[in-house]
């Protein structure tokens, strides 16, 4: 599934989609799990065919191999009205700041034990 979810409090939960930027052939040969696959040519499109974009607040996260993909989807997402959006670099950086929040949340879970 495209969206995983993201704790901000132990009753709440905040819907997160996770987009890779890069081109089919990038995405098929190495991808984050759960990431959707929208180039930016596609981007208004699967907003408006994607029940997920339905929710404004929808947290969005990019990542892609090209800093101007992303500048240019955040761009996208504000002018549809998404603000919640956050770019986080390429493949390699997103997987580092998905596995920092993952540890941080462990830990977490351990101090509240």
């Amino acid at each position: 599934m495209a969206l995983f979810a993201d704790s901000q409090s132990k009753n709440a939960k905040a819907r997160v989609v996770l987009i890779d930027l890069r081109d089919s052939t990038e995405y098929s040969i190495e991808h984050i799990k759960g990431a959707l696959n929208i180039t930016c040519d596609n981007l208004e499109d699967a907003v408006a065919t994607k029940k997920i974009f339905g929710d404004k607040n929808v947290r969005i996260k990019l990542y892609s191999n090209d800093e101007a993909s992303i500048s240019t989807a955040k761009d996208t997402f504000e002018r549809l009205g998404f603000y919640n959006v956050e770019g986080l670099g390429t493949l390699e950086d997103a997987k580092v700041r998905i596995n920092d929040v993952k540890a941080t949340k462990v830990l977490r879970s351990e101090e509240n034990k």
